[in-house]
């Protein structure tokens, strides 16, 4: 199934910062750029997009959260939204979800921690 985030309309979750940050060791303040590790994060977020559904890069804030009820994608870097709209929605079926749907940390990569 395929994953989703929007490209970078919001710091804290778009892909590259995150991939950069869990990749390289860096932190919000202090991302190293002129690296092997940040070159192989870059070329891990390359491989990582092929893995996107069409049209993930004219993405607005709510269109991952679309998407994961719609069943276009298992995936995505979100907060509780999603879980909210489905707890709320009127389809039966969307509603349903929510016994399925699960919260996790981002995975931290190579670097000792997660970024602050």
């Amino acid at each position: 199934m395929p994953w989703g985030t929007r490209p970078a309309t919001a710091i804290h979750d778009a892909l590259v910062p995150v991939v950069l940050w869990r990749q390289t060791g860096g932190s919000e303040n202090n991302v190293v750029i002129n690296s092997p590790e940040t070159i192989k994060a870059l070329e891990y977020a390359k491989e990582l997009y092929q893995t996107f559904v069409p049209g993930t890069l004219s993405w607005l804030d709510p269109s991952n959260n679309k998407a994961f009820l719609d069943g276009q994608v298992s995936l995505t870097g979100n907060g509780i939204s999603i879980y909210y709209g489905a707890k709320n929605s009127k389809d039966p079926k969307v509603m349903a979800m929510t016994a399925d749907i699960q919260h996790a940390n981002m995975p931290i990569g190579p670097s000792a921690s997660p970024p602050s």
